[in-house]
């Protein structure tokens, strides 16, 4: 049998559903019948259905096929590559961007990230409300989002289990602050008021994880506790951590709960009963999604091809719609076809960090003059072949609150820098007193290091032996960094990256620079930009909040900003895209397949060429 036919057989059956649901006993832990209607599109058609949903956890519902009569039709295929095989599905534990991009597609999270705006939507959660003092959200779950599972016995199949609610949410916090289950970088969920406690306790005992300030109020209404207002809890909520899991599913089956054949999924995409062994992973839109779709995707076929040539030759043949380009095909595909070649941001921003101790840039003007001097686009060209975008402001496309790349902070500007060399008390770069300039042990960053010094020269008149470059292991680099070092091993100026842990301005802006609530490498004085990014956190109106941080990076980075540190640039890679292919690439977090959107008359009539 094609694959086409095993794709659009469980979608024909599933197009005329009628559910019969397993009863349970009156010693059942918890029941409720709920009959919902609504309309889904299946195959492209709008379809008016209606069931009566029993919440049961011990015993699954089974989706019983009905007699179908449509004709098949050619499903909208996504076709592209991943280095490895991917078997790791659970989400508090992915680490690999493709699994990051598998997660993202199979399973539904209360809030999601919109690639093409960076908005917080709701997805699971249809609305929430805050308590005044911002300490207390509650949440209301849609009851249409489903728990689904292939069908061991019959692969045309599709289970639909139960819906996903607020208890599995709960098991989900729990599971997250509990060290057993180690998840790394927990420490962001601490404003989850307990998590901190639980998480630093060894081995919590049930009574303790039930201390932690998350409720179900009702099987579709969810309640956190914060130890502080935090508006960026919408954001963290996006992340895979926080991706609601079935505790019974996981309690019954241990370890080996996310192994593909076992997976219970609810996200837009479900795993493809074709795929579960062979070269080649597929995903099928999930039937059971009640949400529209942006894109026009059917299918994703994932072929795993461990070099990245393999996967562009095969796109050049045509058979992927996206793959990774070398670098080495780079200038002739954009000379040929620039449409086809997309830069896509990896959000870890590089910078300059000023020594506020230091005798020179203790003096903003300084710090303006020698930030302005510097050409990011040449740095990206000269050092890291064009595998980059410039920034002017820290926090980088795709994150909530982000300005364009483009938009706020002074950027380039030669006159402007010389300008301020003028107006500060050493009127000329030769008057300066030498300065160490840190920097990591590679030989590119030793040359990304040496040409920001001849910018400097170039444009400020600095003689270049003014400027020492001292080079240190990344563990040196830090420690003499710190706000704690030794005077004598702190140098004027040194480069860092800072890579987020959740989208949102206030982990880059706060949590980078607050004078008091991150490392203020710099050793900053607080000022009135620490009160602001404080109240910021606290802003539940998204319009109002994104302002305010507009405005704080005009006060950082724009003409006369205090300028604590110089934005540089982001790494970015490089992409081939088909031209029947529209999307919007996630910059955070996994691909957002359902914004795919392809013209499939337009690609069979090319491959058939």
């Amino acid at each position: 049998m094609t694959f086409a036919r095993k794709y659009l057989r469980p979608l024909l059956l599933l197009a005329s559903w009628s559910l019969l649901l397993i009863g349970c006993q009156d010693d059942g832990p918890r029941v409720e019948e709920v009959v919902v209607t609504e309309v889904v599109r299946i195959e492209g058609q709008p379809v008016e259905v209606t069931r009566v949903v029993t919440r049961v956890v011990e015993l699954p519902v089974t989706v019983i096929a009905q007699d179908a009569t449509d004709t098949e039709a050619t499903p909208v295929t996504l076709d592209v590559s991943y280095p490895t095989r991917l078997t790791q599905l659970d989400p508090v534990r992915v680490l690999d961007p493709h699994e990051h991009d598998l997660v993202q597609n199979l399973f539904v999270s209360l809030t999601s990230l919109n690639p093409a705006t960076g908005a917080v939507e709701p997805q699971l959660a249809e609305s929430w409300q805050v308590s005044g003092d911002g300490r207390t959200w509650i949440f209301t779950l849609r009851p249409n989002i489903y728990w689904v599972q292939n069908d061991e016995d019959d692969e045309t199949q599709l289970k639909v289990l139960r819906p996903v609610d607020a208890h599995d949410m709960v098991f989900t916090v729990r599971r997250l602050c509990d060290p057993t289950t180690n998840v790394p970088d927990v420490f962001i969920f601490y404003i989850i008021a307990g998590c901190e406690a639980i998480h630093s306790s060894g081995r919590p005992t049930t009574s303790d994880l039930q201390s932690i300030g998350v409720n179900a109020i009702d099987d579709f209404t969810l309640e956190f506790q914060l130890t502080k207002p935090a508006d960026y809890l919408l954001t963290l909520l996006t992340l895979p951590a926080l991706k609601p899991l079935p505790a019974e599913h996981l309690e019954s089956l241990g370890e080996g709960w996310d192994e593909e054949n076992l997976a219970v999924t609810s996200g837009p995409f479900i795993l493809s009963a074709t795929s579960l062994s062979g070269a080649r992973t597929v995903l099928e839109r999930n039937p059971a999604w009640p949400l529209p779709f942006t894109g026009n995707i059917d299918q994703v076929r994932i072929l795993y091809l461990n070099k990245s040539e393999d996967s562009f030759d095969l796109w050049r043949e045509q058979q992927l719609d996206l793959s990774p380009m070398p670098l080495a095909e780079v200038a002739a595909l954009t000379a040929v076809n620039p449409e086809k070649v997309t830069l896509v941001l990896n959000q870890r921003v590089f910078y300059l960090g000023y020594n506020f101790d230091s005798s020179i840039f203790r003096e903003p003007e300084l710090r303006r003059a020698f930030a302005a001097a510097i050409d990011r686009q040449r740095l990206i060209d000269e050092i890291y072949a064009g595998t980059g975008i410039g920034m002017r402001h820290l926090t980088p496309p795709g994150t909530f609150g982000a300005p364009a790349v483009d938009e706020v902070g002074t950027g380039y500007d030669p006159e402007y820098a010389r300008q301020q060399m003028a107006a500060s008390s050493y009127p000329s770069c030769r008057l300066l007193p030498d300065m160490t300039y840190l920097t990591g042990p590679s030989d590119r960053q030793l040359q990304q290091a040496q040409l920001i010094r001849q910018m400097w020269v170039e444009e400020l008149d600095c003689n270049e032996e003014q400027i020492r470059i001292t080079q240190v292991q990344f563990g040196e680099l830090l420690a003499n960094t710190r706000e704690g070092a030794n005077p004598a091993v702190r140098p004027d100026i040194w480069e860092l990256g800072w890579r987020p842990y959740f989208p949102d301005a206030h982990n880059w802006l706060h949590d980078l620079l607050h004078c008091s609530e991150s490392e203020n490498r710099n050793k900053r004085p607080c000022s009135a930009v620490d009160s602001q990014l404080q109240q910021a956190a606290g802003i539940t109106d998204h319009e109002e909040r994104v302002a305010l941080y507009r405005q704080l990076e005009r006060d950082l980075f724009a003409d006369g900003g205090l300028m604590p540190i110089v934005p540089l640039f982001s790494r970015a890679d490089y992409l081939a895209r088909q031209s029947w292919l529209q999307y919007p690439p996630a910059y955070f977090g996994g691909e957002h397949y359902d914004f795919y959107v392809i013209d499939q008359t337009v690609k069979d009539i090319s491959r058939s060429r």
